[in-house]
């Protein structure tokens, strides 16, 4: 009982301190997550989330526009909050043999960008990789090859990750999914909402 009454004397007086993420970031893309319904904690989970910032919404949408039909994708540069994913920056990363049903990416490359992004940011910078991205010239969600791929990349990651689909042409042009690596070795996925930016 003692560990509940912390909790709740946690919860009820935040500290300004307590984000990890820099203010400037949520000042600018995050919406804040509810922890408290009045003075008491939520006892349902919200949906978790993949929410986009500008310029990563912006490089998404620009290069599957300039390479329509044939499919792209790269990676998520960001944050993550519980088990929500905030995404400030997205990579393109072209893969070879890319078409109009596949996308492999590139993972020399990738790891290339990835490191040259990470060593242009500052030393208490929270943005790291929090996931990978893809389009679909047809509205569709992840396949079957997506989720597996995500599934092994889960097995080595301290945290969720988050798989992105843009399939623009329907009426909700993102797919999301959030994988995680539960105890024991397994991996566990789940369907995020994903929040583009508010215009």
């Amino acid at each position: 009982m003692r560990w509940w009454r912390q909790q709740r004397q946690r919860f009820a007086t935040p500290s300004a301190s307590s984000s990890t993420a820099p203010s400037i970031l949520l000042e600018k893309c995050a919406t804040p997550f509810p922890a408290l319904i009045g003075n008491e904690l939520s006892v349902t989970r919200p949906a978790v989330r993949i929410e986009l910032c500008p310029e990563a919404y912006e490089v998404i949408t620009s290069a599957t526009a300039d390479r329509l039909p044939v499919e792209t994708g790269g990676l998520l540069l960001g944050y993550r909050e519980d088990a929500n994913v905030l995404v400030t920056h997205a990579l393109v990363i072209d893969g070879e043999g890319a078409s109009t049903h596949r996308y492999v990416r590139d993972d020399v490359r990738a790891n290339a960008l990835l490191a040259a992004f990470l060593t242009q940011r500052a030393d208490d910078d929270p943005t790291g990789y929090v996931g990978e991205w893809h389009s679909h010239p047809v509205p569709s969600g992840p396949s079957q090859t997506d989720v597996a791929a995500m599934h092994a990349t889960a097995q080595t990651s301290d945290g969720p990750i988050a798989l992105l689909v843009y399939a623009p042409g329907g009426a909700d042009p993102f797919f999301g999914l959030i994988v995680r690596r539960q105890r024991v070795g397994r991996v566990s996925s789940k369907k995020a909402a994903v929040v583009p930016p508010s215009s």
